[in-house]
């Protein structure tokens, strides 16, 4: 993809920076987008089949778990001070 001059001056622009060397410039992000180009192409013509999990590789999954709750007790017993369901720390003055 070629990327214009006017292009350039528009991302100059918005960008709001000054591209001292226009020509190298405008070839880097001609090569960028025909880069970006060609991976899309890629996705297009992938075949479904390379991104299903077969079954060989099925135990590699996540287990998805529930989170864990109701352990106040269990965090707390490692507070030095606590009140009710709370830690105690000590006032910070400045």
């Amino acid at each position: 993809m070629k990327f214009t001059k006017d292009e350039l001056l528009r991302l100059e622009r918005l960008a709001r920076i000054k591209i001292k060397d226009e020509e190298k410039a405008q070839k880097q992000l001609g090569d960028i987008f025909s880069w970006i180009e060609k991976l899309n192409e890629a996705y297009k013509d992938a075949d479904d089949a390379s991104i299903i999990i077969d079954s060989e590789h099925k135990h590699l999954e996540r287990k998805e778990q529930a989170p864990l709750q109701d352990q106040h007790e269990l965090i707390l017993s490692n507070a030095p001070k606590r009140a009710h369901r709370f830690f105690v720390v000590p006032k910070v003055k400045d």
